[in-house]
């Protein structure tokens, strides 16, 4: 996950400017490369998946 701000905000430094630093050598190569975000990007608005509060329950959103 590139970063949440909920439940508690965990976002990367620098809007993650870096975040895939560690990986940018094996992606370059690549004619086409796909990524897969498994996760909102929202930045206005609240999560409403665990409207009641389960401990199995899990929701995060990223801002855009």
């Amino acid at each position: 996950m590139m970063g949440s701000t909920h439940p508690s905000n965990m976002l990367p430094p620098e809007d993650g400017k870096g975040i895939f630093n560690d990986v940018l050598e094996r992606l370059k190569p690549g004619d086409i490369v796909f990524g897969n975000l498994e996760g909102p990007l929202i930045d206005q608005g609240a999560p409403k998946k665990c409207a009641i509060k389960l401990p199995q329950c899990y929701e995060f959103i990223t801002p855009a």
